[in-house]
């Protein structure tokens, strides 16, 4: 009797992504360097200005990963104790973690068994008189069923957060997503669409949300017990990617 495993043998790595860094990326993360500022400066603002522009919201903040971009999302809109969150089952971890983290209580919602995007229809079985805020997941960078879900929450009087994690550039309805909740979350991680390794940001139309996180001091990320912002030398990377996806987006008419 043979007892080797069919499945021994040398092991074959599958890559699942296969980061793109070029000359330009090399270039400004050397003027950062050479520059001497690392933590905050001009790159940060015309990263976050024209990532703004780019998904098309008024405002924008950089954070140091889409965890932190949620943690963020959800102290602007002041989800505490006692309050209650809807998030899809089938998501990455960081989405229902982020409302633990504001002591608040995760509700699962079941997906859409063809795009594995978070079921309206349950959601709104799921809702209750602690329900605050919906945190709708665009899964792989298939928005979820947008209009469904933000008819919900105003019907309901609740705030809704999109997870644009795997979303960089996704459409619905000729508008991207980042532009449909109340506050919105990308991630710039390694295994993501738009990367510098790590990384994160916040967009809104909403100024009143907005200016939970502005100076002076940058007092709101001030009070959230460790440092949220992205350095300087990431952004550069963020910078030049943006501008790369840009001129791209130029070229073939869109994505």
């Amino acid at each position: 009797m043979n007892s080797e495993s069919p499945l021994s043998g040398p092991t074959v790595l599958v890559p699942l992504v296969q980061p793109v860094i070029g000359e330009p990326e090399i270039k400004n993360v050397l003027e950062v360097l050479n520059s001497g500022m690392l933590a905050s400066g001009e790159w940060v603002k015309r990263f976050e200005a024209e990532f703004a522009a780019y998904v098309g919201t008024k405002y924008s903040v950089t954070t140091t990963s889409g965890t932190v971009a949620l943690d963020l999302a959800l102290k602007a809109l002041d989800i505490k104790n006692g309050d209650e969150v809807l998030v899809p089952d089938f998501s990455f971890i960081a989405t229902a973690n982020a409302v633990l983290f504001q002591d608040a209580k995760p509700v699962f919602v079941d997906v859409n068994e063809r795009t594995f995007n978070i079921d309206p229809d349950d959601a709104a079985e799921k809702i209750t008189a602690k329900t605050k805020a919906v945190i709708g997941v665009h899964l792989f960078g298939q928005p979820f069923a947008v209009k469904a879900l933000q008819g919900l929450c105003e019907d309901h009087q609740l705030s809704l957060i999109e997870d644009c994690a795997q979303a960089h550039g996704a459409e619905y309805e000729r508008a991207r997503v980042g532009t449909f909740g109340d506050l919105s979350c990308f991630s710039f991680y390694g295994t993501k669409n738009m990367t510098t390794g790590e990384g994160g940001m916040v967009t809104t139309n909403d100024s009143r949300l907005a200016e939970r996180w502005e100076t002076p001091h940058q007092t709101f990320r001030r009070g959230l017990n460790r440092e949220k912002t992205i350095t300087t030398m990431t952004r550069s990377i963020l910078y030049t990617r943006k501008s790369n996806i840009l001129h791209e987006d130029l070229e073939i008419g869109g994505f």
